[in-house]
Parts: structure tokens; sequence; C-alpha cells
């Protein structure tokens, strides 16, 4: 059964980096101060999301609701397997992050 997905909750849960980089992949928010960003006040991102065009921002929910789908233990040992099978020079950078939704981005 799938997880409650809230974008507003999902961005709260993640490193500003990571968010960064997400964003970044898409070419969107390029302008944007992450550096003033916490994960206490996001609304200044949730107002310049809002002023997105909806065809310009639906990658970034689907991508997030997956996210969302990994971030929890029978996640992470999927996404660790798939990392030491596929990829394993990159399963120490997995190791690293702290968090489940983290490490699920």
């Amino acid at each position: 059964m799938a997880k409650h997905f809230d974008l507003k909750k999902q961005l709260r849960l993640h490193d500003k980096g990571l968010l960064r980089r997400l964003f970044a992949e898409q070419r969107l928010l390029a302008d944007f101060p992450w550096d003033k960003l916490s994960s206490r006040r996001i609304e200044p991102l949730v107002q310049r999301w809002d002023r997105i065009d909806e065809g310009t921002r639906r990658v970034i929910p689907v991508v997030l609701q997956d996210v969302n789908e990994l971030a929890d233990e029978r996640g992470q040992r999927i996404l660790a397997e798939e990392i030491a099978w596929r990829l394993p020079e990159k399963l120490a950078a997995f190791a690293q992050w702290n968090g489940l939704a983290d490490k699920a981005l």
C-alpha cells in the first residue's frame, strides 16, 4: 500500500544540497538562495515552487513520491542491494547519508 505523500513534509526531510542537485538536474530554481534554506523554514522554496508552471514542475513530485516509498528499512535494503550489484563504487557514498529520506534520494 502506498504511503501518504506530502510535498512540503518531504522537502523538510532532505538535505538542502541534495534538493539543490535534484532541482538542478531538472534545470529548475538555479537562482534560488539554497544556502538560506533550513528544514524548519521551507516557505521560500514552496513559494518559488508554486510559481513554476505545472508542466515544468511535474517531475519533482514523482521523484519525491518514489523517494518517500523507499525511505524505510525495506526500501533501504532494496537500494543497498541494487547499488552493491550495479554500482559497488557508490556504496560508500550511499552509506554516508544519515537519514532514510536522504539515502533514498
